[in-house]
């Protein structure tokens, strides 16, 4: 039985969203490792696609990515790119359509994209690519995050004490402080939220003495801690520091964007070039410590140009007027007889 306050059903404008986050969650909690992905960062990526796909990989891009539309804050930045590499010539309304990305021609260099990934994330993603760069365009979406505790955590109360990972026992630095949170608990699991002194929270799941991660993944999107009661908790928590990188096309792949990784895929309304997704991967960063949290995120769609089928040129040689002719040996080129023909 689920101890809690009074839960409620999730609203249905963010089904799609958070069907995509748990996605994306439960195949990052099965690779038994750390991660840390944004989902968002992930679906405004792919959603800059969207006005530019066709046919079956449009109807990919629909069904798996939702739309999202994420505005910039005092607490969250957003932003988002286009790198159009030189002799890809690519549609304005396809630009239109994703007007409020930077747009950035000519070649695709190393030093711009990272210092456009750090400008975006405070210094936090300093690289995401290396030279040399041969793509005929990218995509980038970056969002940078940072909020304080409602309730912060004491310097003078965090000290070393051993948490128990799946590669063994490591002395961390732990914070403490006893207070009242929205908190739940089962047999399986126990949740909290942790609320920023902005409209964002932090909620943490912790899996049971003797349960994993996977024991719980099934049943986490079922937690609803927004009008849970408040509970005395005496809370101990890890500060994190982190830097993660992913590619996520076996993720996308799985979730069903099955044509936009190959040469199949229709992005006939980017560009006349024939695009398809090459690679996309993300770069982030977090921090969690007695003030707060800082996290980040870059996302980067890598395209890729198929090849096209070369048309072989044909050429006509009409023999019908006066010509020359030599007969010679293939491997000393020498020429054992020669002909002139100038009638017939």
């Amino acid at each position: 039985m689920m101890m809690s306050c009074q839960t409620k059903q999730v609203a249905s404008s963010v089904v799609s969203e958070d069907s995509f986050a748990y996605s994306m969650m439960k195949q990052s909690v099965a690779e038994g490792t750390n991660a840390f992905l944004s989902p968002t960062s992930v679906a405004m990526a792919l959603n800059m696609l969207t006005p530019g796909a066709e046919a079956q990989t449009l109807k990919e891009l629909q069904s798996v990515v939702p739309a999202v539309s994420v505005a910039s804050t005092d607490f969250l930045k957003v932003a988002s790119a286009i790198w159009i590499n030189d002799g890809v010539q690519v549609y304005p309304a396809y630009l239109q359509a994703n007007k409020d990305a930077e747009v950035y021609a000519g070649p695709i260099l190393a030093q711009k994209v990272n210092g456009w990934a750090a400008a975006k994330t405070n210094g936090k993603i300093n690289k995401i690519v290396e030279d040399p760069i041969r793509l005929p365009m990218m995509l980038t979406n970056a969002l940078y995050f940072k909020a304080q505790w409602q309730h912060p955590f004491k310097a003078q109360n965090t000290n070393q004490d051993t948490f128990y990972g799946i590669k063994g026992e490591q002395q961390v630095d732990m914070m403490h402080q006893t207070n009242h949170f929205a908190y739940i608990e089962n047999r399986k699991m126990q949740a909290i939220r942790l609320d920023y002194t902005s409209p964002y929270c932090m909620d943490i799941i912790l899996p049971t003495q003797g349960k994993s991660v996977t024991d719980v993944i099934d049943e986490v999107s079922n937690i609803d801690l927004s009008n849970a009661e408040s509970c005395k908790v005496r809370l101990t928590l890890p500060k994190v520091k982190l830097d993660y990188e992913k590619v996520l096309n076996d993720y996308l792949g799985k979730m069903g964007l099955s044509t936009c990784f190959t040469s199949k895929a229709d992005f006939s309304r980017i560009s006349a070039s024939p695009l398809f997704i090459g690679m996309v991967k993300q770069n982030t960063f977090l921090a969690i410590d007695e003030e707060g949290t800082e996290a980040a995120a870059v996302t980067s769609i890598m395209m890729a140009m198929s090849a096209r089928p070369i048309q072989e040129k044909i050429y006509e040689m009409n023999i019908n007027r006066p010509f020359l002719l030599l007969i010679r040996e293939t491997e000393t080129n020498r020429i054992l007889f020669y002909g002139v023909i100038n009638t017939l």
